[in-house]
């Protein structure tokens, strides 16, 4: 509701009953009657009137036609007129003291202002006048009428008055008393002003009854036959008062009208003005005739409270020498303007007392911008434009959006607006007419809410939640003092205590103080009358800052820290550019399904930075930087209950810092820092996914390329189904592999660097200083859910030297050492290639828990092949060392050891012992089962598992220059082959070259050669299966 209308409407009623105050009594004693004979009481006949009496009464008293030849006519100076036909004294009972009191019947008086002579006069008819002396008059028209003056005076039927400036007064029974200081009258009455000169505003009041209290005084202010009044203390119009205003705003008259079935006040002493019992205020806001739209204020009372003019500036002190000064035209002038001045201050609007009934409370309906507003009371601050609502339960304000189908609903105790001010009016001039209003205030500047509050933005057809703000002590939206001009300052919303915000179900942030920025122009977009290039054209947000406490969720993450910045750009969202969007231009953003994935939960950090990219016209957000300051935890529930692989396992990250910068297609990265202190990395970044993990001093994932970079000590957990052999296990375990300098991955091969240990649940260890595992083909980071084809590891590599610790156990029980050093190494584990190669030179050292016995040495009885001192030496060492390479199959379980490969096996009483070559000539029981083998070229195979070998069986083909040595025993040949089922071994000469076997005791002793021989472990007899010479040393 446009201030200037409430300010227009009081101050305009009250200066019109002043105006009809100083017309009706101010020229009743100080005109000279001129009658055509000496006038006496109860005179009658026609009168000769002067030429200017009866011109005046022609020009302005058209519709009291009998003036112009009334019987008497009162004049003063062409500037005074009087008519009436019938004079006498009043008999019997009249409203007032009837004491002095003179009939004047029918009654004309036209006044014209001499300072304003091209003014239209004052006019005031009446079918009958009654005006009270406070001493008897003998005869009128006698010139001065000595101390005598009016003390009262009645206006019956048919009162009508006109004046300068469009004033006007209809009404009947106008009754005034200066002995009860009181002008009043009981029946229904109009009065209005305006059109002015300088104004094309006008105001017209309908109202039934009024009373005036005056206040009396000594001096004769209004002139010395007047009543002795000073001034008047109270205004009421008493019923069914109705003011219709057309003020005159941006050159057009705005239709502005109040009403109330009870009364209108006015206290002159608090120059507070009311009005009461169904008031209703309704501004007209648009020109169009057939459908216009219209302001409504409705309230059980609404309250004026005005503010006394500031003194008047006298006249310099030459000037008021030089001319004469009229005091009691300056006292009277001085009146005018402390009503005609007066400045608005406060306007309160109040319900009805204790009132639950909606039909009680201050309602305000603005049908041009769709806005609804419900409270207890409203109180307008005219001079600092601040708006306060008030309520001790709620305040409702609600806005509808007809082409969005939604309605915005703020609910508050206590509201305060600012408008912004754009100027101050000059000072009131007395003699313009209608007065101005001191300020002028725009836009809405800033808004302040105190106590608990809500905010609800809701689509209207579904009834749905789609934004829901909730604050337990303030809001204030206040323009950014950072800003040199608050006019183009953006406009700052801060949310205080237990701020809360949801956005539809899936939405929402929780926080201390929750403070958005937003553009300057966002309360111009809500002004129908605004231009098009006032209309909101950037973001609805431009940051949001969230601190203390804060927590946030969402379909996808959820979150608490103890800060949140965020920035909103206008752009095309980097994922957007990644993914076109499948909605056109304009159209709704719609609700993401809810999924059964559990969310990504932030568990702690202390800050979050981010800068969001926002197309308005497609409706679409993407992140571009993000920087999550900690330490900081995210979190993943498991997908799968019980679930440990890193599809479906619980997630977790971790480090000191986090960086998101998303550019698009191109550059995607995630970079997670750890704890740094003194230059030196005290506490790693980390990810764990199910039973796998990373850690690293810095890990970083570039998203759009595939591609990751750990940085400082870095280390890697998998889960495998088998272990640095290749063999399958029953249940998986955990392979760890660390390094001192990082790991780079390409999409397809990951490098780890310096020092790399890959370590097995099961205490099996391998290190080397360069380490690369490759898949079977590149591995998209955008490919990653629990349905995408998971690469296999093609290759593991490692370009230097290498050493494997490996252990197996079989239930609790050690079944297997095997320790290994490389010159370099590379393996195939993928299912159906698991090939491998080595370098050497080599050495590979195993012991193992079982069986296998090479049983070279003869015994007196075959039955003896499996001796029983074989239980006291329960494992089986074996040690290959070679020069050149080494070739395989960790699936197809084969070896091949080439260039000068030596090869020695003994049982031993325990695990880590080992057996050397020259330990043959000992006298113990691993000295006299042990068998060393030289050769060029060594392969070594496993059948599959079977019952009676759990290992499978082992074959053996040496080849080139082979030497065979145990304690009783020698060989040598070109090829020697052994066949662990059959327990047989063979030997093969090339050529002309024999093989030989040399047995150094029994009864074998001697050497025996062939081209092909064979020796039977469990006959211990050998068997020459191509003929050769056979040399004894007895023969």
């Amino acid at each position: 509701m446009n201030r200037l209308t409430l300010t227009l409407l009081t101050t305009l009623a009250l200066f019109c009953v002043y105006r009809v105050y100083a017309v009706v009594l101010g020229p009743m004693t100080r005109t000279q009657v001129m009658p055509v004979a000496p006038p006496v009481a109860r005179i009658t006949g026609s009168g000769h009137a002067s030429h200017s009496a009866r011109n005046a009464a022609r020009q302005f008293l058209a519709q009291q036609p009998w003036a112009e030849n009334a019987k008497f006519t009162w004049e003063q100076l062409d500037q005074k007129f009087i008519y009436f036909n019938e004079i006498g004294p009043v008999e019997g009972k009249g409203q007032v003291e009837n004491r002095n009191q003179y009939r004047f019947r029918p009654f004309a008086m036209i006044v014209q202002n001499p300072s304003r002579p091209d003014d239209p006069p004052t006019v005031l008819a009446a079918d009958e006048a009654r005006v009270t002396f406070r001493d008897k008059i003998e005869q009128f028209g006698t010139g001065d009428s000595g101390n005598n003056r009016i003390i009262g005076a009645e206006l019956d039927t048919g009162v009508m008055l006109t004046g300068p400036n469009g004033l006007i007064l209809r009404g009947r029974n106008f009754v005034f008393s200066e002995t009860t200081r009181s002008l009043y009258s009981d029946e229904p009455l109009q009065f209005g002003f305006g059109p002015t000169s300088r104004s094309k505003s006008r105001f017209l009041c309908d109202a039934e009854g009024i009373a005036i209290t005056l206040e009396a005084g000594n001096s004769d202010i209004l002139g010395k036959d007047l009543p002795r009044i000073a001034d008047f203390e109270h205004l009421t119009l008493r019923r069914n008062v109705n003011f219709q205003i057309d003020y005159e705003s941006r050159g057009k008259l705005t239709p502005v009208r109040v009403t109330s079935a009870g009364s209108f006040e006015f206290n002159r002493e608090t120059s507070k003005a009311s009005f009461d019992n169904d008031v209703k205020v309704v501004q007209r806001t648009s020109n169009e005739d057939e459908a216009p739209l219209h302001n409504r204020l409705t309230c059980e009372r609404l309250e004026l409270l005005f503010d006394a003019p500031p003194p008047a500036i006298a006249p310099p002190a030459d000037n008021a020498s030089k001319a004469k000064r009229n005091r009691k035209q300056e006292l009277w002038d001085e009146k005018v303007r402390s009503i005609a001045g007066m400045t608005l201050h406060f306007v309160v609007a109040l319900s009805r007392p204790r009132s639950d009934e909606e039909a009680g409370r201050v309602q305000f309906v603005s049908e041009e911008n769709s806005l609804t507003a419900s409270m207890e009371q409203a109180t307008f601050d005219a001079q600092q434009g601040v708006l306060f609502i008030s309520d001790p339960e709620k305040s409702v304000i609600e806005r509808h959006d007809p082409d969005k189908g939604t309605v915005t609903r703020l609910l508050t105790r206590r509201m305060l607006i600012g408008l912004e001010l754009v100027d101050d009016q000059p000072a009131p001039d007395s003699k313009s007419g209608i007065p101005p209003v001191r300020r002028k205030f725009g836009a809405l500047d800033w808004v302040k809410c105190e106590g608990l509050g809500r905010m609800l933005h809701i689509d209207e057809a579904t009834g749905q939640s789609l934004f829901d703000a909730h604050w337990t002590e303030k809001l204030n939206l206040t323009p950014d003092v950072n800003s040199a001009d608050s006019r183009t300052a953006p406009r700052l919303l801060k949310l205080e205590g237990k701020a809360k915000v949801v956005h539809g179900l899936d939405q929402w942030l929780r926080a201390d103080t929750l403070t958005l920025t937003l553009p300057p122009e966002i309360f111009q977009n809500l002004d129908a009358n605004a231009n098009d290039d006032h209309r909101l054209t950037s973001l609805p947000v431009r940051r949001a800052v969230a601190k203390g406490n804060v927590e946030f969720g969402g379909l996808e993450a959820t979150g608490v820290t103890n800060s949140l910045d965020v920035l909103i750009v206008e752009g095309k969202p980097p994922v957007v550019a990644r993914q076109p969007s499948s909605r056109q231009p304009g159209q709704k953003g719609h609700r993401k399904t809810p999924t059964t994935t559990p969310p990504w939960e932030l568990q702690r950090c202390d800050r979050i930075e981010a800068e969001v990219v926002f197309d308005p016209e497609l409706q679409e957000a993407g992140l571009r930087t993000a920087t999550v300051h900690g330490p900081f935890e995210i979190h993943r529930p498991e997908l799968v209950k019980g679930a440990t692989d890193e599809t479906n396992g619980r997630v977790r990250i971790g480090g000191q810092k986090m960086m998101i910068s998303n550019e698009g297609d191109d550059r995607q990265i995630v970079a997670l820092v750890g704890r740094m202190h003194g230059g030196k990395c005290v506490e790693r970044a980390r990810i764990h996914s199910g039973a796998a993990s990373l850690e690293g001093d810095q890990i970083q994932f570039d998203r759009a390329r595939s591609t990751m970079n750990v940085t400082g000590r870095t280390e890697v957990t998998w889960p495998v189904q088998g272990d640095l052999t290749g063999k399958q296990l029953a249940t998986s375990m955990l392979m760890t592999v660390g390094c001192a300098e990082g790991l780079a991955f390409n999409g397809q091969d990951a490098t780890f660097s310096r020092n790399v240990v890959v370590r097995m649940e099961d205490e099996s260890r391998m290190s080397c200083d360069v380490l690369v595992v490759g898949l079977d083909r590149p591995w998209s980071f955008n490919s990653m859910g629990s349905k995408a084809t998971r690469p296999e590891v093609s290759v593991i590599r490692s370009p230097g030297r290498v050493s494997v610790n490996m252990v197996e156990w079989q239930k609790s029980s050690l079944a297997r050492i095997v320790e290994a050093e490389l010159g370099s190494f590379e393996v195939h584990p993928r299912e159906g290639n698991g090939q491998f190669r080595g370098s050497g030179p080599g050495t590979m050292r195993q012991w193992q828990r079982g069986s296998f016995h090479f049983r070279v040495t003869p015994e007196a009885s075959a039955s003896a092949n499996r001796p029983a001192a074989s239980t006291e030496l329960p494992w089986n060492f074996v040690q290959l060392d070679f020069q050149g390479q080494v070739t395989g199959n960790v699936r197809q379980r084969f070896a091949t050891f080439e260039d000068r490969v030596k090869a020695i096996y003994a049982p031993v009483s325990q695990a880590g012992t080992p057996f050397k070559r020259h330990e043959l000539s000992g006298n113990t029981e691993s000295a006299k089962r042990a068998v060393w083998v030289g050769c060029d070229q060594l392969n070594v195979s496993l059948t599959e598992q079977k019952p009676e070998a759990p290992n499978g069986f082992i074959t053996l083909n040496a080849q080139g220059r082979v030497e065979l040595e145990s304690q009783k025993v020698q060989a040598n040949a070109y090829q020697i082959s052994f066949e662990e089922e059959k327990d047989i071994f063979e030997l093969r000469g090339r050529g002309e070259e024999m093989a030989s076997i040399y047995f150094d005791s029994g009864p074998e002793r001697g050497r025996i050669p062939g081209r092909v021989i064979q020796f039977n472990l469990k006959t211990g007899t050998p068997k020459i299966v191509e003929a050769g010479t056979v040399t004894s040393g007895s023969r």
